[in-house]
């Protein structure tokens, strides 16, 4: 049997977590959490709701961090969502310890001994890798509330008012502190 009979008569599931660079996964694994930044990024119409990603602060002292981010793959068709697609689970080796554009940045302190291996594994383990997001990546925001629920559920954070600031914070537009409720996320599998 030829290599693409078998692909085609076996197909690979699909993986929705990528890392990059791929070739530094076990080193992004094993890096050590300072603390977890869930920050809001600009709404891509002045009409929508924020987009929101996580920064993994892996050294305050050397500015480097690890991204956390949930975005459309584009590729894989949604099963659930009407315009949307499965979504991207990316960590992203950065910098810096947050990114140049922002509307407001959350500082979560973590309990000492945490990787991001760690929430590697929350995340899988719950399944809330097989997310699916509208286009616009605006889903982005119910991603990151669920997270922080979860990652607050697993004992992460040390701090419950920095907990608290966030998950209302994640509840509203910004600028302007505008009321914005998220709703239920969507997850496959």
């Amino acid at each position: 049997m030829l290599i693409n009979e078998f692909f085609q008569n076996f197909p690979m599931e699909w993986d929705p977590i990528e890392f990059k660079p791929l070739s530094e996964r076990d080193e992004i694994l094993n890096e050590p959490l300072d603390c977890i930044r869930a920050i809001c990024l600009p709404p891509l119409d002045p009409n929508s709701a924020n987009r929101w990603t996580f920064f993994l602060s892996t050294s305050e002292v050397n500015m480097t961090a690890i991204r956390l981010n949930c975005g459309p793959s584009f590729s894989q068709d949604s099963t659930i969502l009407d315009d949307g697609s499965k979504a991207i689970i990316s960590f992203e080796r950065r910098a810096t310890l947050v990114p140049p554009e922002r509307e407001l940045i959350l500082t979560l302190s973590v309990h000492p001994g945490y990787t991001v291996g760690d929430i590697y594994d929350m995340i899988v383990v719950n399944n809330r890798h097989k997310f699916e997001i509208d286009n616009f990546a605006e889903d982005s925001r119910i991603w990151v509330h669920d997270q922080l629920q979860l990652f607050d559920i697993y004992g992460v954070f040390s701090d419950e008012d920095e907990i608290e600031l966030a998950m209302e914070s994640v509840n509203s537009r910004w600028p302007g502190d505008i009321p914005d409720p998220v709703e239920e996320g969507v997850y496959y599998g």
